[in-house]
């Protein structure tokens, strides 16, 4: 159904022959169909049998294969902040390489994959999209992701409440001032330099309660609770 190919049909009548022998069965018909949906790489199979004289039968397989991504690509387009390459977006995808099979919701859980990386990065106003071409066979495509990473984030105010504990003693250390671009990792290396100055003060098991990040005034808050 899904093109003809002729190293695919051979692999497959291979698969096929091994499974049925010379002696029809529908016993035999059910295992082959079976060891079509173990190679993983179709969607669907049926089968059609219809008579050949007296004591023949002849069956014709029907397939829709899987389709297959042959590249893929990334193309970063409109990007104002830190750097983000092209192969670091490649490194999350979710087992997307070239020869993978793929799915609407395969390319669909990828792209969310990149967002969900770039915001951490501090673009939250990124988008992505993603298309498929054919190249050779219709099952074998090239696969797009257009990413627009936008504006990174700007810290506009850090503010930390934590009672009994001064937060000027700790604010010069901090990466995260107003004005600097946002990153979650630079937010994580600014929580250890504060449960290290509450150390500092004796503070012996602080509990920091999850930084609340306020994308739309570009805010971050941090609190905590402790002995």
């Amino acid at each position: 159904e899904t093109g003809r190919e002729r190293s695919a049909t051979d692999q497959f009548l291979s698969i096929l022959r091994g499974a049925l022998g010379d002696r029809y069965s529908a016993v035999k018909v059910r295992e082959a169909l079976q060891r079509l949906y173990d190679t993983k790489r179709i969607v669907s199979a049926s089968v059609e049998a219809t008579e050949n004289g007296a004591d023949g039968v002849n069956l014709r397989f029907v397939i829709k294969r899987k389709t297959i991504a042959e590249r893929v690509i990334i193309q970063i387009g409109t990007m104002v902040g830190a750097p983000v390459t092209e192969q670091e977006l490649l490194l999350r995808l979710n087992f997307l390489s070239a020869g993978t099979p793929i799915t609407e919701q395969t390319l669909r859980n990828n792209a969310n994959l990149i967002l969900e990386y770039l915001r951490d990065r501090g673009y939250f106003k990124a988008d992505v999209k993603y298309t498929q071409a054919p190249l050779t066979d219709q099952t074998r495509v090239a696969v797009t992701f257009q990413v627009n990473p936008n504006a990174q984030a700007k810290v506009e105010t850090f503010n930390i409440s934590i009672l009994g504990f001064d937060p000027s003693k700790v604010r010069e250390k901090l990466e995260l001032k107003p004005g600097e671009l946002f990153s979650k990792q630079a937010l994580e290396k600014d929580i250890e330099k504060i449960r290290a100055a509450l150390r500092e003060e004796k503070f012996i098991a602080p509990e920091l309660e999850e930084p609340r990040v306020r994308s739309e005034e570009h805010t971050s808050e941090l609190q905590s609770h402790h002995d």
